[in-house]
Formats: C-alpha cells, structure tokens, sequence
C-alpha cells in the first residue's frame, strides 16, 4: 500500500462534512487510499468534563481498533490521519499506540489531544476556531508551541470552524483547504 488516508471523525461531525469531506477528496486526488472511521453510542458531552471527554474517546478507540483491526498502517509508504474534534485525541493515540508516525492535521484539536502526545514533535498541521467553545484559544496555542505544530487560527470560527456569516465561511473553508494542501505537497511521502 503506497498511499493511505484514515479520516478520524468528529462526535457530530462525520466525514461527509466540508472540513473531512474537502481533505479527503484532496487526499484522494492526491493518490490516497482513503479509509473513513464512523462512531456510534456516545454518551451526551459534557463541555467543561475532562472525564465526559474522555469517556467519550475510550469508545471512539475501541471503535477505531475494530474498524482498523485488519490495516497495517505500517505497511503505507505514506500515512495521513485527517482528524477532527475527538476524532484528533484518538489518531494521535492511535498513531502512539501502534507505532506509526503519520502526517496528522488537526481539525479543532481538543486540550486532551495534546495530553496523548507522547513525543515533543509530531508532523502535523493544526486549525482552531477563536470562539471555539470546545477548546480554550490559549490552550490550543500552548499545545502547538510545546509541540512544534503549527496553529492556523479562524477569527469567530466555532468548533465547525464557522461563523454566522456564511461568505466568511467559505472564504475560510478555501483558506483552510489551501493550508492543508500546501502541508501535503510539502510532505509528500515524509
């Protein structure tokens, strides 16, 4: 297997949504082997619970392990993981666990996405929306920083990365699309 993609969905947000469904059809054109994770039986989130959350990632993983259990990540020459939300706590401690050392991009990564690092520098390119109320803006930046990752920041974008007004919205959603792009010409089979 040359090329693989795994998209690590988001509780709500599944992968036929714009920031999954645009980077994964730019992976695909890209010559990736695309593989989609779904999620199913969270319990009701509970923003500021770190327990809710983590609740809510053990399952995602065990899902993952299942939907995985027959893909040697290991045997792609090049790997990406397209994550959002919980969906970026469990590639990365997917990636830890099995020993892979993916390219990662980090759709609205949560504060407990940077408490499963297990490394100093991981490769991975990461999105935020500033009223975000998922994910505390400063958090996020502290994370990145200690992690070497660099942070694109969305002005009044939500944890969709969106805002009430919908023009902005696509403007950024290019923008977005841009930066993702450029972080896989610029990795290529790293």
């Amino acid at each position: 297997m040359e090329k693989l993609a795994i998209v690590f969905p988001g509780m709500g947000y599944h992968a036929d949504k714009p920031l999954l469904y645009y980077s994964k059809k730019m992976a695909r054109s890209m010559g990736y082997k695309i593989i989609d994770l779904s999620y199913q039986g969270f319990p009701k989130p509970e923003k500021e619970s770190e327990e809710s959350m983590m609740q809510i990632f053990e399952i995602a993983k065990q899902q993952t392990e299942e939907q995985l259990k027959e893909i040697d990540g290991s045997k792609a020459l090049d790997l990406l993981f397209l994550s959002k939300s919980v969906g970026t706590i469990v590639a990365v401690d997917y990636a830890y666990r099995h020993q892979l050392s993916p390219k990662f991009v980090l759709y609205t990564p949560l504060r407990e996405t940077f408490r499963v690092m297990k490394q100093e520098k991981i490769n991975a390119i990461a999105f935020h929306g500033t009223k975000d109320g998922w994910a505390d803006t400063k958090i996020l930046q502290q994370g990145c920083k200690e992690h070497d990752i660099p942070l694109h920041l969305i002005e009044q974008g939500n944890h969709s990365l969106e805002s009430q007004d919908i023009l902005y919205d696509i403007r950024k959603l290019q923008s977005v699309m841009q930066i993702t792009h450029e972080f896989l010409l610029d990795n290529e089979n790293h």
